[in-house]
């Protein structure tokens, strides 16, 4: 799941993976948490429901229908029982894939060009 600075991604029922854009590491870097802070829950919910178009499953029906209650899933929900506005939710889930594709905004002008002309001449 894409945002502007970072990506989520969930391994398992226990298991998130999030990828911070904006921070410079050594590529072998590797922070491990063992819980995950509410703020980063609430995020990773309003990206779940954010970027679903028929289901979210859930390992904890109890969970999931905190979820389902929420403000957000009933604006969702709303959102695609009507075309128009349908339509405008997948235009966004496309914008944010290209966005994601083209490197984050965080490619120097230029940079395809360079990419090019260094791989064919590899």
């Amino acid at each position: 799941m894409m945002d502007r600075d970072s990506l989520m991604a969930p391994l398992s029922p226990r298991l998130l993976l999030e990828i911070d854009l904006n921070v410079r590491r050594p590529e072998q870097y590797r922070r491990i948490r063992d819980d995950i802070p509410g703020h980063k829950l609430g995020e990773f919910q309003r990206r779940s429901i954010a970027n679903t178009f028929k289901e979210i499953i859930f390992h904890d029906p109890q969970i999931l229908e905190q979820w389902l209650s929420s403000d957000h899933a009933a604006a969702r929900i709303a959102a695609l029982h009507y075309p128009t506005t349908a339509r405008q939710c997948v235009e966004e889930a496309a914008w944010r894939v290209t966005y994601g594709l083209s490197g984050f905004g965080r490619l120097p002008v230029g940079f395809d060009n360079w990419f090019n002309l260094n791989i064919s001449s590899s």
